[in-house]
């Protein structure tokens, strides 16, 4: 009552010369002052806010400008009520005065109940991680619950202005919210594991990820379910529960090297047992080099995998920078192997139901049979000696990396490594293993 009395003794010279004229005239001033009070809100002040914050790049101050001019009016409404009961007949006011202080308190609740649906997610994405994966709605569920413990306190401190008691009411909406749990214990289910995916932050919209078998690229992530679009653009609805339980296997993120969309080809090819290995080996792997998609670090490598009752399989190790070029990928080793095995002489064996007394050479039927087959051993000498070579190198480089790796080790168990450079050198530490394990598969 106090800022009222100042503003009234401020403003008593005006308002006796007006109350001259009776009650009519003491209502109509205030109406007429409460419509220039709005007017000058809406016409002057709101357009210099709405310039001022349309000149920012945040999206949030622009999305809270119109509900909380909104607020802005009704409370200008009710204070002006207010001043004018306590002009025209205060006794008559204060039985009613804590009903005016309850509607000031709920005003300011839902001031701050929508600022808070506006400003608290921004500042959440703050504080998280930028190395993190960020799942787009998942500051809604705690959004909602700072929401909800506001509007709480903020009725509780208002209605006990009035003298009503929230005892009862907070009683029966625990009884509530218990019957409403029970009956809604799936949805609910989602929405807490939406935010226990949000925490976690196993993939983002745009990942590639596999699921109980499903493979697709995420849409959206809802507090209820996740949708993915498989790879024959069909829309698969996950329900939250389900992800939370199953194994969830992220193209995007499981790269090696820091590389997170890089994705390992494991390629098989079979070959006739008359066939050098040194010479297979190396027209898979120039091949492998040639291809477009196929990243020079690491390099690509092929190894004898199997020998199986017709063949002799091997397997290509390629690595590419996109798991989105797989298929390509895999459609050109395919196809350009196939065709430097023809030109090479290599032969790929199949199953036949005729009996041979010896399996006829890859050219033989040829006029320059002679001349290709004398070619094809010159080659494969090569090959042979070029894959001593690059064995030697291989194994040197597979003999150097342990060394670090316990070099590494060692001076960790030492204690005499900063924290700092601990966690550089279990990273060196994680890198080395990760390459000595790229062919374990």
């Amino acid at each position: 009552m106090d800022q009222e009395d100042a503003i009234m003794d401020l403003l008593q010279p005006y308002l006796d010369r007006v109350s001259v004229y009776g009650t009519g005239a003491e209502v109509g001033a205030v109406a007429f002052t409460t419509l220039v009070v709005l007017m000058s809100i809406r016409l002057v002040f709101k357009p210099l806010v709405r310039s001022i914050v349309y000149r920012t790049e945040a999206q949030w101050d622009q999305l809270l400008l119109d509900p909380l001019f909104s607020r802005t009016y009704l409370f200008v409404v009710i204070f002006a009520i207010n001043l004018g009961w306590v002009w025209i007949d205060r006794s008559s006011l204060e039985p009613a005065q804590n009903h005016f202080l309850m509607l000031f308190v709920v005003i300011m609740t839902s001031i701050l109940s929508v600022s808070i649906k506006h400003i608290f997610p921004r500042i959440m994405a703050r504080f998280s991680s930028e190395k993190g994966v960020i799942i787009g709605g998942q500051y809604v569920l705690p959004t909602i619950l700072v929401r909800f413990g506001l509007w709480m306190l903020g009725l509780n401190f208002g209605l006990g202005l009035i003298g009503v008691e929230m005892v009862g009411f907070f009683a029966s909406l625990a009884v509530f919210s218990l019957v409403v749990a029970v009956a809604a214990q799936q949805t609910l289910g989602n929405i807490l594991n939406s935010s226990m995916l949000a925490l976690d932050q196993p993939f983002e919209v745009g990942d590639r990820i596999e699921v109980d078998g499903m493979t697709g690229t995420v849409v959206s992530f809802g507090t209820l379910s996740t949708k993915i679009l498989t790879l024959t653009e069909h829309l698969v609805i996950i329900p939250n529960n389900t992800l939370v339980s199953s194994t969830i296997i992220n193209h995007a993120r499981g790269g090696g090297d820091g590389i997170a969309r890089r994705l390992s080809l494991h390629i098989d090819y079979a070959v006739d047992y008359r066939e050098k290995n040194a010479h297979v080996k190396d027209v898979i792997t120039r091949t492998a080099r040639r291809c477009p998609y196929v990243t020079g670090d690491p390099e690509p490598r092929s190894l004898l995998r199997s020998l199986n009752e017709y063949s002799k399989d091997f397997r290509l190790y390629a690595w590419i920078d996109d798991y989105n070029d797989e298929f390509l990928a895999t459609d050109w080793l395919l196809r350009e192997v196939d065709e430097a095995f023809e030109k090479e002489g290599i032969s790929i064996p199949y199953p036949i139901a005729v009996e041979l007394q010896d399996k006829p050479e890859s050219f033989e039927g040829d006029e320059n049979f002679q001349r290709r087959m004398k070619k094809k051993k010159t080659r494969q000498h090569i090959a042979e000696m070029k894959q001593k070579q690059d064995e030697m190198k291989f194994q040197e480089e597979r003999d150097n990396a342990r060394e670090e790796i316990e070099f590494l080790e060692n001076l960790l168990e030492s204690g005499t490594a900063k924290s700092s450079e601990r966690e550089e050198i279990q990273a060196d530490i994680d890198a080395l293993k990760s390459m000595l394990a790229r062919f374990t598969e």
